[in-house]
């Protein structure tokens, strides 16, 4: 189709998935109630990655933020 992701970025999405993977490896069972809120942390893990590799910018951050508080009717 033409379509390619750069080097760095393929690299840095997955370092990120990476870290993240190892993250939730060591996350202790709690119990199938707290399962959504410690995939949110892992969410945040990747995200936090990917802003300190900069692959998100300031641009990116605020587009996510604007999905992410949008309200819905």
């Amino acid at each position: 189709s033409g379509a390619f992701v750069p080097p760095a970025t393929l690299t840095r999405v997955l370092l990120a998935f990476g870290v993240t993977m190892a993250a939730g490896w060591f996350l202790p069972w709690m119990g199938k109630a707290l399962v959504p809120l410690q995939a949110l942390g892992m969410v945040g893990v990747y995200l936090a990655v990917l802003v300190v590799t900069r692959e998100l910018g300031r641009a990116d951050l605020a587009m996510l933020a604007g999905v992410v508080g949008r309200k819905r009717a």
